[in-house]
């Protein structure tokens, strides 16, 4: 059961193999020093991921605060129908 979808997906698929940096010679190369060897060059995408992690964490955060303060109170209620309605849904797509 896939819970978040993310949509960057396609992004990170279309950006696989296109890292500058990263050609033929490899590092048994003769003709690159130790320095060239070591060197990690990251692509665009790479910061695009990062902000893309951090994008709802404090909207994640307060979601969570708040329903773990119903849960204590004796607020929070299951609507048991929804529920089983989405787990039986979930497992027919499967």
């Amino acid at each position: 059961m896939k819970i978040n979808q993310s949509p960057l997906d396609s992004a990170v698929v279309s950006q696989l193999g296109k890292t500058p940096g990263i050609g033929s010679g490899g590092a048994g190369s003769s003709a690159q020093t130790q320095s060239d060897r070591d060197r990690v060059q990251l692509s665009g995408l790479s910061a695009v991921l990062l902000a893309s992690g951090d994008a709802g964490a404090s909207d994640r955060a307060a979601r969570v605060q708040q329903l773990s303060s119903d849960v204590r109170s004796g607020r929070y209620q299951v609507d048991a129908q929804a529920l089983s309605s989405r787990l039986v849904d979930e497992a027919i797509r499967q």
